[in-house]
Protein backbone atom coordinates (compact mmCIF):
# COMPACT_ATOMS: atom_id res chain seq x y z
CA UNK A 1 0.00 0.00 0.00
CA UNK A 2 1.44 3.38 -1.01
CA UNK A 3 1.90 5.85 1.80
CA UNK A 4 0.09 9.10 1.05
CA UNK A 5 1.92 12.38 0.92
CA UNK A 6 0.52 15.65 2.22
CA UNK A 7 -2.18 17.47 0.28
CA UNK A 8 0.13 20.45 -0.28
CA UNK A 9 2.79 18.23 -1.83
CA UNK A 10 0.32 16.54 -4.13
CA UNK A 11 -1.20 19.84 -5.24
CA UNK A 12 2.28 21.23 -5.82
CA UNK A 13 3.15 18.21 -7.88
CA UNK A 14 0.01 18.70 -9.95
CA UNK A 15 1.10 22.25 -10.65
CA UNK A 16 4.49 20.98 -11.79
CA UNK A 17 2.82 18.64 -14.27
CA UNK A 18 0.86 21.51 -15.79
CA UNK A 19 3.60 24.16 -15.69
CA UNK A 20 4.45 23.61 -19.33
CA UNK A 21 5.38 26.23 -21.88
CA UNK A 22 5.57 23.59 -24.61
CA UNK A 23 3.03 20.90 -25.41
CA UNK A 24 4.39 18.01 -27.41
CA UNK A 25 2.31 17.43 -30.51
CA UNK A 26 3.14 13.84 -31.35
CA UNK A 27 1.32 11.37 -33.51
CA UNK A 28 0.69 8.75 -30.85
CA UNK A 29 -1.17 9.61 -27.65
CA UNK A 30 -0.64 8.15 -24.20
CA UNK A 31 -3.68 5.99 -23.41
CA UNK A 32 -5.04 5.89 -19.85
CA UNK A 33 -7.88 3.43 -19.34
CA UNK A 34 -10.07 2.06 -16.57
CA UNK A 35 -11.37 -1.48 -16.96
CA UNK A 36 -11.83 -4.94 -15.47
CA UNK A 37 -13.75 -3.39 -12.55
CA UNK A 38 -14.81 -5.86 -9.88
CA UNK A 39 -17.05 -5.64 -6.82
CA UNK A 40 -16.10 -7.38 -3.58
CA UNK A 41 -19.23 -9.36 -2.73
CA UNK A 42 -21.49 -7.34 -0.44
CA UNK A 43 -18.61 -5.38 1.08
CA UNK A 44 -19.36 -1.96 -0.37
CA UNK A 45 -15.89 -1.91 -1.97
CA UNK A 46 -14.93 -1.70 -5.65
CA UNK A 47 -11.60 -2.60 -7.24
CA UNK A 48 -10.91 -0.24 -10.15
CA UNK A 49 -7.70 -0.98 -12.13
CA UNK A 50 -6.13 1.93 -14.05
CA UNK A 51 -3.83 1.16 -17.00
CA UNK A 52 -1.44 3.20 -19.17
CA UNK A 53 -0.09 2.55 -22.68
CA UNK A 54 2.68 4.98 -23.66
CA UNK A 55 5.17 5.24 -26.53
CA UNK A 56 7.19 7.75 -24.47
CA UNK A 57 9.12 7.88 -21.21
CA UNK A 58 6.79 9.26 -18.52
CA UNK A 59 7.82 11.11 -15.38
CA UNK A 60 4.43 11.96 -13.95
CA UNK A 61 0.72 12.08 -14.56
CA UNK A 62 -2.59 13.11 -13.08
CA UNK A 63 -6.20 12.44 -13.94
CA UNK A 64 -9.69 12.76 -12.51
CA UNK A 65 -11.99 9.81 -11.89
CA UNK A 66 -15.70 10.48 -11.50
CA UNK A 67 -18.91 8.49 -11.62
CA UNK A 68 -22.35 9.29 -12.97
CA UNK A 69 -23.87 8.77 -9.51
CA UNK A 70 -21.62 10.69 -7.08
CA UNK A 71 -23.67 9.51 -4.11
CA UNK A 72 -22.05 6.10 -4.63
CA UNK A 73 -18.82 7.09 -2.95
CA UNK A 74 -17.77 8.85 0.21
CA UNK A 75 -16.83 12.32 -1.05
CA UNK A 76 -15.92 15.34 1.06
CA UNK A 77 -14.67 18.50 -0.68
CA UNK A 78 -10.90 18.85 -0.44
CA UNK A 79 -10.47 15.72 1.68
CA UNK A 80 -7.34 13.67 1.37
CA UNK A 81 -8.20 10.15 0.29
CA UNK A 82 -6.21 8.76 3.23
CA UNK A 83 -9.15 9.54 5.52
CA UNK A 84 -10.94 6.36 4.54
CA UNK A 85 -12.57 7.71 1.39
CA UNK A 86 -10.51 5.76 -1.12
CA UNK A 87 -7.55 3.45 -0.77
CA UNK A 88 -5.38 2.10 -3.58
CA UNK A 89 -2.39 -0.10 -4.12
CA UNK A 90 0.43 -0.30 -6.64
CA UNK A 91 1.41 -3.91 -5.97
CA UNK A 92 2.62 -5.40 -9.25
CA UNK A 93 2.11 -2.11 -11.06
CA UNK A 94 4.52 -0.14 -13.23
CA UNK A 95 4.65 2.76 -10.74
CA UNK A 96 5.18 0.71 -7.58
CA UNK A 97 8.52 2.44 -6.85
CA UNK A 98 7.52 6.00 -7.72
CA UNK A 99 8.23 8.63 -5.11
CA UNK A 100 4.80 10.28 -4.83
CA UNK A 101 1.42 8.70 -5.48
CA UNK A 102 -1.65 10.30 -3.98
CA UNK A 103 -5.30 11.20 -4.36
CA UNK A 104 -7.69 13.79 -3.03
CA UNK A 105 -11.34 14.68 -3.47
CA UNK A 106 -11.62 17.38 -6.09
CA UNK A 107 -15.38 17.70 -6.03
CA UNK A 108 -18.21 16.28 -3.96
CA UNK A 109 -20.95 16.92 -6.54
CA UNK A 110 -20.39 15.59 -9.06
CA UNK A 111 -18.11 13.26 -7.15
CA UNK A 112 -14.57 13.46 -8.54
CA UNK A 113 -11.27 12.03 -7.30
CA UNK A 114 -7.99 13.57 -8.49
CA UNK A 115 -5.05 11.15 -8.72
CA UNK A 116 -1.45 12.38 -9.07
CA UNK A 117 1.82 10.44 -9.38
CA UNK A 118 5.41 11.70 -9.69
CA UNK A 119 8.27 9.34 -10.51
CA UNK A 120 11.14 11.41 -9.12
CA UNK A 121 10.43 14.37 -6.86
CA UNK A 122 12.66 17.48 -7.07
CA UNK A 123 16.08 16.69 -5.64
CA UNK A 124 15.62 12.96 -6.10
CA UNK A 125 18.32 10.84 -7.66
CA UNK A 126 16.47 7.63 -8.42
CA UNK A 127 15.56 8.14 -12.10
CA UNK A 128 12.67 5.70 -11.75
CA UNK A 129 10.74 6.96 -14.75
CA UNK A 130 8.26 4.87 -16.67
CA UNK A 131 9.82 3.70 -19.97
CA UNK A 132 7.74 3.30 -23.13
CA UNK A 133 5.46 0.29 -22.63
CA UNK A 134 2.61 -1.46 -24.45
CA UNK A 135 0.22 -1.16 -21.51
CA UNK A 136 0.39 -2.01 -17.84
CA UNK A 137 -1.31 -1.58 -14.50
CA UNK A 138 -0.72 1.86 -12.97
CA UNK A 139 -2.65 1.28 -9.76
CA UNK A 140 -5.84 -0.22 -8.41
CA UNK A 141 -8.23 2.18 -6.72
CA UNK A 142 -10.59 0.81 -4.08
CA UNK A 143 -13.51 3.25 -3.70
CA UNK A 144 -15.96 2.44 -0.91
CA UNK A 145 -19.65 2.82 -1.61
CA UNK A 146 -21.58 5.28 0.53
CA UNK A 147 -23.60 2.38 1.94
CA UNK A 148 -23.74 -1.36 1.52
CA UNK A 149 -26.84 -1.18 -0.62
CA UNK A 150 -25.37 -1.40 -4.11
CA UNK A 151 -26.98 0.45 -7.00
CA UNK A 152 -29.11 -1.66 -9.29
CA UNK A 153 -28.23 0.23 -12.46
CA UNK A 154 -25.04 0.51 -14.48
CA UNK A 155 -22.85 3.54 -13.83
CA UNK A 156 -19.98 5.03 -15.81
CA UNK A 157 -16.64 5.46 -14.05
CA UNK A 158 -15.19 8.23 -16.17
CA UNK A 159 -11.59 9.41 -16.61
CA UNK A 160 -11.17 13.12 -17.30
CA UNK A 161 -8.76 16.07 -17.22
CA UNK A 162 -5.57 14.06 -17.59
CA UNK A 163 -2.02 15.37 -17.85
CA UNK A 164 0.93 13.11 -18.69
CA UNK A 165 4.42 14.64 -18.46
CA UNK A 166 7.85 13.68 -19.72
CA UNK A 167 10.77 13.00 -17.38
CA UNK A 168 11.42 16.74 -16.95
CA UNK A 169 7.86 17.45 -15.86
CA UNK A 170 7.54 20.29 -18.38
CA UNK A 171 6.41 18.66 -21.63
CA UNK A 172 2.88 17.28 -21.73
CA UNK A 173 2.05 14.43 -24.06
CA UNK A 174 -1.26 14.13 -25.93
CA UNK A 175 -3.55 11.64 -24.25
CA UNK A 176 -6.57 9.45 -24.87
CA UNK A 177 -8.84 8.41 -22.00
CA UNK A 178 -10.95 5.24 -22.00
CA UNK A 179 -13.69 4.91 -19.37
CA UNK A 180 -15.77 1.91 -18.36
CA UNK A 181 -19.10 0.89 -16.87
CA UNK A 182 -19.63 -1.14 -13.73
CA UNK A 183 -22.82 -3.03 -12.92
CA UNK A 184 -23.91 -3.36 -9.30
CA UNK A 185 -26.71 -5.28 -7.63
CA UNK A 186 -28.47 -4.73 -4.32
CA UNK A 187 -26.43 -5.91 -1.34
CA UNK A 188 -27.72 -7.73 1.75
CA UNK A 189 -28.92 -4.50 3.35
CA UNK A 190 -31.32 -3.68 0.53
CA UNK A 191 -34.76 -3.01 2.05
CA UNK A 192 -33.57 -4.13 5.52
CA UNK A 193 -35.15 -2.04 8.31
CA UNK A 194 -33.19 0.14 10.73
CA UNK A 195 -32.16 -1.87 13.78
CA UNK A 196 -31.87 -5.09 11.78
CA UNK A 197 -28.17 -5.51 12.62
CA UNK A 198 -27.83 -8.96 11.06
CA UNK A 199 -29.87 -8.05 7.93
CA UNK A 200 -32.42 -10.80 8.44
CA UNK A 201 -35.09 -8.32 7.24
CA UNK A 202 -36.79 -8.23 10.63
CA UNK A 203 -35.98 -6.50 13.92
CA UNK A 204 -35.99 -8.83 16.91
CA UNK A 205 -33.99 -9.94 19.94
CA UNK A 206 -31.42 -11.66 17.74
CA UNK A 207 -30.24 -8.21 16.62
CA UNK A 208 -29.49 -7.31 20.24
CA UNK A 209 -27.46 -10.50 20.68
CA UNK A 210 -25.72 -9.81 17.37
CA UNK A 211 -24.64 -6.29 18.39
CA UNK A 212 -23.53 -7.41 21.87
CA UNK A 213 -21.36 -10.12 20.31
CA UNK A 214 -19.89 -7.60 17.84
CA UNK A 215 -18.91 -5.11 20.55
CA UNK A 216 -17.32 -7.93 22.56
CA UNK A 217 -15.27 -8.89 19.51
CA UNK A 218 -17.03 -12.25 19.26
CA UNK A 219 -19.05 -11.80 16.08
CA UNK A 220 -19.29 -10.12 12.72
CA UNK A 221 -19.92 -6.42 12.21
CA UNK A 222 -23.41 -5.07 11.56
CA UNK A 223 -24.02 -5.40 7.83
CA UNK A 224 -24.36 -1.66 7.15
CA UNK A 225 -24.54 1.60 9.07
CA UNK A 226 -28.28 2.13 8.72
CA UNK A 227 -29.30 -1.29 10.00
CA UNK A 228 -26.95 -1.15 12.98
CA UNK A 229 -27.86 2.44 13.89
CA UNK A 230 -31.15 1.73 15.68
CA UNK A 231 -31.52 5.22 17.20
CA UNK A 232 -30.60 7.17 14.02
CA UNK A 233 -27.62 8.89 15.62
CA UNK A 234 -25.34 8.37 12.61
CA UNK A 235 -23.08 5.93 14.47
CA UNK A 236 -23.38 2.40 15.82
CA UNK A 237 -22.55 1.96 19.52
CA UNK A 238 -23.88 0.58 22.78
CA UNK A 239 -26.70 3.12 22.83
CA UNK A 240 -28.25 1.29 19.88
CA UNK A 241 -28.42 -1.87 21.98
CA UNK A 242 -30.14 0.07 24.76
CA UNK A 243 -32.57 1.55 22.24
CA UNK A 244 -33.51 -1.85 20.84
CA UNK A 245 -34.07 -3.28 24.33
CA UNK A 246 -36.25 -0.28 25.22
CA UNK A 247 -38.16 -0.69 21.95
CA UNK A 248 -38.92 -4.35 22.70
CA UNK A 249 -40.19 -3.27 26.14
CA UNK A 250 -42.50 -0.72 24.52
CA UNK A 251 -40.66 2.24 26.03
CA UNK A 252 -39.52 3.98 22.82
CA UNK A 253 -40.94 4.23 19.27
CA UNK A 254 -39.85 1.77 16.57
CA UNK A 255 -36.58 2.59 14.76
CA UNK A 256 -37.06 5.05 11.91
CA UNK A 257 -36.91 3.77 8.32
CA UNK A 258 -33.54 3.61 6.61
CA UNK A 259 -32.96 6.49 4.21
Amino acid sequence: MVKLRSGALILGSMAMLHASATVLRAQQPVVISVGNITVDACSGRLSVPIFMTTPYAVGGFNFALSCTQPSWLYFTDGADISNGYVNWDTVGSIISNWEAVGSNVQSASPGTIRVTAIADMPGGQDDIYLPPNPGGLLMTLHPKLSHDICADTSQLLQLDNAGVADTTGYILYPDTLISDYVYLLPGPCADAPRGDANCSHSVNGVDVVYLVAYFKGLGNSYCCLCTGDANSSGTVNGVDITYLVSYFKGQVPPPLPCD
